[in-house]
């Protein structure tokens, strides 16, 4: 049996948060000395790296390593899931299969536990933002009243609970504010960046406002104190992270449901083919067959067909599961 060398890897991508993610890493990716083709699949939360012929297998692992490091650098968690050339034979193939099995597990573990977090997240946001909603509309609106909060003397209290509960929002959210930034360092602002930015500015613009109401209840302007407190917009702020947060949290749901289906169904296809090279058989992987090759598939109902092709002898194929 002949030796496989393979110069393709795959990696689960996690805190891949919409598709516009996967042009950031497929763009960054691809920067990298020795790297000469680079797909990232937001579904299935996975980027394949293929490498240059002329690298060597030590320069492959070190392309390997900066890979790693450059999807890290933008705020996201890699893990190999191998296929690295690392100069196995095929022999070896249950090996790597296995590996990569045990590296897809442990994914859907973590991205289980990613999701947990992100419904508590949401939940915690929620059960700290609403009051915030409340207090800032309690005096606009005709709602039931609170009264260590409601009216000119004790706008001041109302603003610091405001700010006190908005700054643990953020906390709980500062997901948005790390990935932004690193999107913004590396020249490729997403969604997060906008959410910075924006929330940012709306919280720095409140905590200005919250000084100036100090200010002018020292100087004894309860009427300007007022007209500010209109101008606070923690609310915003919260509101934004609430529904930003919980959209993530469904869409992850559901992202769940889409890669499992079709995890199940690319596991239904072979991983290697048998090939007719030179007037010999040999077993290679599928991902290394072309166009032109002349494939051997072998008779019983554990042997399926590879890829696409035109039948060349005559035989009967079963299309049952």
């Amino acid at each position: 049996m002949s030796e496989m060398v393979s110069r393709h890897q795959r990696f689960s991508i996690g805190g891949m948060t919409s598709v516009a993610d996967t042009a950031v890493i497929e763009d960054s990716v691809r920067r990298v000395g020795g790297v000469s083709d680079v797909s990232a699949c937001f579904l299935r939360s996975t980027v394949e790296v293929e490498y240059a012929p002329r690298l060597s297998d030590d320069e492959i692992y070190i392309t390997s390593d900066e890979v790693e490091n450059t999807i890290t650098d933008m705020g996201f968690t890699v893990r190999s899931l191998g296929g690295i050339a690392d100069g196995n034979h095929i022999e070896k193939y249950d090996d790597v299969m296995s590996t990569a099995a045990q590296a897809h597990s442990r994914l859907a573990q973590e991205n289980k536990r990613n999701r947990q977090k992100l419904f508590l997240t949401v939940l915690f946001s929620l059960l700290l933002g609403f009051p915030v909603l409340y207090m800032a509309l309690m005096n606009v609106f005709d709602l039931p009243r609170i009264q260590m909060f409601y009216g000119t003397t004790h706008l001041m209290i109302n603003a610091m609970a405001q700010f006190t509960l908005t700054s643990l929002v953020i906390l709980l959210n500062t997901r948005f504010y790390k990935r932004g930034a690193m999107r913004l360092l590396f020249g490729k602002p997403s969604m997060d960046t906008l959410v910075m930015l924006g929330t940012g500015m709306a919280l720095i613009y409140s905590i200005a406002g919250v000084y100036r109401m100090a200010y002018n209840w020292a100087m004894g302007n309860p009427l300007m104190v007022e007209e500010l407190f209109r101008h606070l917009y923690f609310d915003s702020v919260c509101m934004i992270l609430i529904l930003l947060s919980a959209g993530q949290y469904f869409e992850a749901v559901a992202q769940s449901f889409t890669t499992r289906s079709i995890s199940k169904l690319m596991g239904l296809a072979p991983h290697t083919a048998f090939v007719e090279h030179r007037g010999t058989i040999e077993e290679v992987y599928t991902r290394d067959v072309v166009v032109g090759d002349r494939i051997y598939v072998k008779a019983g109902k554990q042997n399926r067909i590879p890829v696409d092709g035109v039948a060349i002898h005559k035989a009967f194929i079963s299309v049952s599961r």
